[in-house]
């Protein structure tokens, strides 16, 4: 009982060689997959397993690899991370990756050993198989590893302290790593220095080193984790790939037939390697207890017997452990996956048994043949040997009964297990379509409240289809045991029942995205419609009762006015702006109707757009009816101020002219003081100021509203544009008289400004008013020039296409004309002249093929994006063009043919 306990139990904290070989394949394959990333920027990953667990990256290894994008769900939910997942194993089959009991819920999980597999699958099809698919295609040969090593042992044959044999010890103490990259790049390393002055890990190192600086390989490995006993072998074959890839890849047929006969020499060779180079191996152990047992030499009987009892002892340890990894798996579970656990563990047990089944016979074997050696073992010994064989013998039976009868009953409480699901499972979907069936019969809506409910209804199953997903992932990675008697039969009808139900539990999904599309879309678009309704709304309101208060407004202030022309002003570009609002409000009430087909919601919205339209009509009136009303106000009082400021002049100057012939022979009274006369003169100024900028004001209001007419936002093909020209013309015309004003207000403003800062009063509202007039004037005058710009824009588009329509009716009458034509029978004089009227057509279409030209030549005159629509047209009617002058010419040669064979049958006639 003791010698079991001390079996059974590890050292505290110690880790097994299983976990230290799982730490080695998370390390080096991290190192892989970054290598992948740092080609494309991506950012690196730093837990192998929590990192892929969300699908994420692992697409975005995929994308490296495959140079496809693949989209990436965004949400952080377990179902985001199980679609992400299920699509990367998709990708995966659809480029041939062997994936064996690997499924979507198990990276998710971050079960460390299938993402392992996993990952070494990936690695193993881009990294190993895709390196070396031209050279095995070459050698006909499909096995990577067996030509991998070929390529190894041929690199390296020169090299006596070498023999690598597998992908595991035969790379620990670092020889073969230098020796590889030195058999091809001498170059590189004195291979002499190399291998008599470091220890292992430092001749890893230095090859890693020399792999990374001169041949761009990563650093894949640590020196740490090869220099063992038993290093990962799928590390080193990862590796070793990556050499090949870069260095010359020739494999000879008889380097991989030395490679098949390995087995029966290598025990051989090493003993010879170890005799002739002992200090590269004095701290590995290479050889088992198994190989020392049935060595071939010869050796003593006492000998025998002390090995046979050596292995004994460590073959029953083993059987002892075993047993209690066996009893200590418990029993079998009612949870389907907790089962799969259970059979996955028992699996590894079994194939454990297996790997041991060998040396259990072998024991046997050695026990029968020390039996068989008469004379050299006592008969205390052959007895004790002959119970020792029974007791293993009867153990191992135990424990393979054992085994085998808990592998049936997990597989058939799995099978069970299983197949409750898949009828769960369908039905579940029965039910599911029931209810979409339902849901999609009934409309949306029809009112906002009725959408929001059908929203939530929504939610509820998109939250029932999450839950089942967890089972439907469960189903993705069955386990099947397929015996003799069902055979393929069983597996056939299994996979069209998991295809039929596959397909089922897709269409219920793509259903609900496609209908929870829709809903969002209708939602948004309602909730958009209702809000820009409600602006339009408040905005119209405001609008009207300010346009309402001016007409209560008597103007009498001239700076009053001029702001409430402003303001109208720019009301009427908003109102133009919000025609914009009104047709989104109109498209967004169509997407709303088409989704929800009521007639009562239709009445409804259709009414108040209705109303909307007659606000803007009636708003658009009352601004030209205040823009009028107030302009008269401002005209008013700029005649009552010119008035009054020239009675005001002729008063002065005639009273001045009395004083003047009263007292001509008197002494003048005294000059008025400079302070009042100044006072008089700055009286005068500000006056002419106060008018020339109302007069400004007032006139650039009154053009404005012409030049910001909406005609200007409409190209035409074909109209008359006079009207418009002539307001426009006028406008221009006015400018220089208005210009000369706006001098005047300037020098005025400069001589009020300069008296009033010598007075030390405050000049800040003239400089104020004539900043505002000279920017308002800039930005009239650009204004004013952007409008004649587009109107000869304009006028080349309609002059354009006028000449284009005239050269079209002259090439259909040509057309009608040639259609109408027949050819004489025998008449020359008739046929001459059909041919000179031809002769005239086909100058008609000469003329319209060089206008063709002049149009293309008029078109580098004309911009924006009319332009395409001219030249496409054009393009058509020139090839129109082309194609009936062509016709036109082959018929004129046939004319001219017919004249000269009436010609000839004439002269015959007339000469008989």
């Amino acid at each position: 009982m003791e010698s079991k306990i001390s079996y059974k139990i590890m050292p505290t904290g110690k880790k097994t060689p299983a976990d230290e070989r799982e730490d080695v394949q998370k390390k080096t394959f991290t190192k892989w997959i970054n290598a992948q990333f740092s080609k494309f920027g991506i950012h690196p990953i730093e837990d192998l397993f929590k990192d892929l667990q969300d699908g994420r990256k692992l697409l975005e290894l995929l994308e490296s690899l495959t140079g496809q994008k693949l989209g990436k769900e965004k949400g952080s939910t377990r179902v985001h991370a199980l679609n992400n997942v299920n699509k990367a194993l998709q990708i995966l089959q659809k480029n041939n990756v062997d994936l064996v009991n690997i499924g979507s819920i198990d990276i998710v999980d971050g079960n460390h050993k299938l993402t392992l597999g996993l990952v070494w699958s990936i690695i193993l099809h881009w990294q190993v198989k895709n390196v070396m698919k031209s050279i095995m295609a070459g050698l006909q040969q499909t096995n990577s590893e067996k030509i991998l090593l070929s390529w190894v042992r041929q690199s390296t044959q020169n090299y006596p302290q070498v023999n690598v044999f597998n992908f595991t010890n035969s790379w620990s103490d670092g020889l073969a790593f230098n020796a590889l990259i030195h058999s091809h790049r001498p170059d590189l390393f004195n291979w002499e220095i190399m291998i008599y002055q470091q220890s292992a890990v430092q001749r890893l190192d230095h090859a890693f080193n020399i792999a990374k600086q001169y041949l761009g390989i990563e650093k894949l490995l640590d020196p740490e984790d090869v220099a063992t006993t038993y290093p990962d072998k799928k590390s080193i074959l990862m590796y070793v790939t990556s050499l090949f890839q870069v260095l010359p890849q020739k494999v000879t047929l008889e380097a991989i037939h030395e490679v098949e006969t390995l087995p029966q020499e290598v025990k051989h060779i090493r003993e010879q390697q170890i005799q002739f180079h002992p200090q590269l191996f004095s701290q590995q152990h290479f050889e088992s207890q198994e190989q020392k047992l049935f060595a071939t030499s010869p050796m003593s009987s006492e000998t025998d017997l002390e090995s046979y009892q050596t292995a004994l002892e460590e073959v029953l340890s083993w059987l002892l452990s075993a047993e209690d990894s066996l009893q200590a798996q418990g029993e079998i579970s009612t949870d389907v996956e907790e089962v799969k656990e259970q059979f996955h563990t028992h699996e590894g047990f079994m194939m454990e048994l297996t790997a041991h089944q060998g040396r259990v016979g072998d024991i046997l074997q050695v026990g029968s043949q020390l039996l068989g050696t008469f004379g050299k073992l006592s008969e205390d010994e052959e007895n004790e040997i002959q119970e020792q064989m029974n007791i293993l013998n009867s153990r191992w039976e135990n424990l393979r009964v054992r085994s085998m009868e808990r592998q049936n009953n997990l597989h058939k409480v799995l099978m069970d297990l299983q197949n409750q699901q898949l009828s769960e499972l369908s039905d579940w979907l029965a039910k599911t379509e029931k209810r979409t069936a339902k849901m999609e019969s009934e409309p949306l809506g029809p009112n906002l409240e009725s959408l929001k409910k059908q929203i939530e209804e929504h939610k509820i199953l998109q939250e029932d289809l999450e839950q089942e997903q967890v089972k439907v992932n469960s189903l993705t990675h069955m386990v099947v045991v397929v015996d003799e008697a069902s055979g393929d039969r069983a597996t056939i009808a299994l996979e069209q029942q998991l295809q039929l139900l596959g397909n089922r539990w897709a269409t219920i999904c793509r259903w609900t995205e496609d209908r929870w599309f829709v809903l969002q879309d209708v939602l948004r678009k309602w909730l958009q419609f209702i809000e820009e309704q409600g602006l339009l709304d408040t905005w119209f309101t405001e609008k009207e009762e300010f346009v309402t208060t001016i007409h209560t407004i008597d103007f009498k202030d001239q700076k009053e006015m001029l702001e409430y022309l402003q303001k109208l002003a720019i009301l009427k570009g908003e109102l133009e702006i919000k025609r914009q609002s009104m047709d989104k409000l109109n498209s967004l009430s169509q997407d709303v109707l088409s989704a929800v087909k009521n007639k009562e919601l239709s009445q409804k919205l259709e009414g108040w757009l209705q109303n909307i339209s007659h606000r803007w009509d009636s708003l658009a009136q009352k601004l030209e009816g205040s823009s009028k009303q107030i302009s008269q106000a401002v005209a008013a009082i700029q005649t009552s101020l010119t008035q009054t400021t020239v009675m005001e002049t002729v008063t002065m100057v005639t009273t001045r002219e009395q004083i003047l012939v009263k007292h001509g022979k008197e002494e003048l009274p005294q000059v008025p003081s400079p302070k009042k006369r100044q006072i008089v003169v700055d009286s005068e100024i500000r006056k002419r100021f106060d008018v020339d900028t109302t007069e400004l004001h007032s006139w650039m209001t009154r053009s404005e509203a012409i030049l910001q007419s909406p005609e200007f936002a409409i190209y035409r093909k074909e109209g008359n544009l006079s009207d418009l020209r002539e307001k426009v013309n006028i406008i221009e015309r006015e400018k220089p008289e208005k210009c000369r004003k706006l001098q005047d207000a300037n020098r005025s403003s400069e001589a009020l400004i300069e008296q009033m800062v010598n007075d030390g009063l405050n000049a800040d509202n003239i400089k104020q008013a004539s900043e505002q007039l000279n920017i308002r004037w800039i930005e009239f005058c650009q204004l004013l020039s952007e409008r004649l710009a587009w109107l000869e824009y304009q006028n080349s588009i309609i002059a354009f296409y006028s000449q284009l329509q005239q050269l079209e009716h002259t090439v259909i009458t040509v057309e009608n004309w040639m259609k109408a034509q027949l050819l004489p029978a025998a008449d020359p004089d008739a046929v001459k002249i059909q041919l000179d009227r031809c002769k005239v057509r086909n100058s008609v279409l000469i003329c319209v093929v060089i206008c063709c030209c002049h149009l293309f030549r008029s078109l580098l005159f004309i911009k924006t994006s009319m332009i395409f629509s001219c030249v496409d047209n054009l393009i058509k009617g020139r090839k129109r063009y082309t194609s009936l002058f062509t016709y036109e010419t082959a018929k004129i040669q046939m004319f001219e043919e017919c004249v000269d064979h009436c010609q000839e049958l004439y002269m015959l006639y007339m000469s008989n």
